[in-house]
């Protein structure tokens, strides 16, 4: 089966969008980016994509903002958002407060590309 659906990367680092967009377009995803957290916020909101690979340091608003605001929307298609983190902080005291606010999944930078693929697949929609 043939992916199918948007991803949203959001990541202050170029050469990271870089890498993960063309990778993913690679494998016929659909792929939109920003470079900050303020801009992400506003593509979920325009686009409503079916996943956010989100950054969690960021300089001007970080990835636990975003997801806190994504699941404080009064919108139904931002609320239900999925979202990966992708995070260089790998304690649990670290990752908790995201997972409360039920991210789908989150990943350990430095990864693998295999290993961000396999963790975004079971995400997307089936068609």
């Amino acid at each position: 089966m043939k992916p199918t659906g948007t991803i949203l990367i959001i990541d202050d680092d170029d050469s990271i969008r870089h890498l993960i967009s063309f990778r993913l377009k690679r494998f016929d995803y659909t792929v939109l980016t920003a470079e900050s957290g303020e801009k992400g916020w506003e593509f979920i909101r325009r686009y409503h994509p079916d996943l956010v690979l989100l950054d969690y340091n960021m300089p001007d608003m970080n990835g636990y903002d975003v997801l806190k605001k994504i699941r404080e929307s009064d919108e139904p298609a931002v609320k239900k958002t999925k979202v990966l983190m992708l995070t260089a902080m790998n304690s649990i005291n670290d990752i908790q407060p995201i997972l409360k606010l039920k991210v789908s999944g989150y990943i350990v930078k430095p990864f693998n590309m295999y290993e961000l693929i396999e963790k975004i697949e079971p995400l997307m929609p089936k068609g």
